[in-house]
């Protein structure tokens, strides 16, 4: 005689119909909560990546007199801007008038300010290309400007 395969208490199990009543389990409700909470995660991604954007900025000090805001950038800095810059001076909006092409010297802009504090506040380094701004209502003194020269959408990364 030949020897059964499947051993008896496997198939006394199988046949008993107790446990076909009962529900089969197939995740716990938190592994259904761990679900959710990727799949609103991923959406929130995807969303982002086409709706999102990433400002490229340039934030720097300037200096108010009579409407017209001067600020000094680096060469290389200088050479990112733009006729579209989006011109930010203490949060209030303004506007690019000229970029100069020849750079002044550290000494140039200290003589320019009778203060040396003006002078360091305005981040003056060896070389410098004077950005001339202008805003309604600007006080003399000094404020932060800030200079958006490009904005990326997110998923342009993932395409390039």
């Amino acid at each position: 005689m030949s020897k059964p395969i499947f051993r008896e208490k496997s198939l006394k199990n199988i046949s008993s119909p107790d446990e076909f009543n009962q529900y089969i389990r197939i995740a716990a409700p938190r592994t259904w909560l761990i679900l959710c909470f990727i799949l609103i995660m991923l959406t929130a991604v995807i969303v982002w990546l086409f709706l999102g954007k990433l400002p490229t900025t340039i934030t720097s000090m300037g200096y108010a007199e009579s409407g017209q805001v001067v600020c000094y950038l680096s060469p290389t800095q200088a050479d990112e801007l733009t006729e579209n810059v989006s011109v930010l001076i203490d949060g209030i909006e303004g506007c690019l008038i000229s970029v100069s092409e020849m750079p002044l010297s550290q000494k140039e802009v200290s003589q320019k300010y009778n203060s040396d504090y003006i002078t360091d506040r305005l981040a003056v380094a060896d070389w410098n290309v004077e950005v001339q701004l202008s805003s309604k209502n600007m006080e003399d003194g000094l404020h932060e400007v800030s200079l958006t020269t490009e904005t990326v959408q997110p998923i342009s990364f993932l395409l390039n």
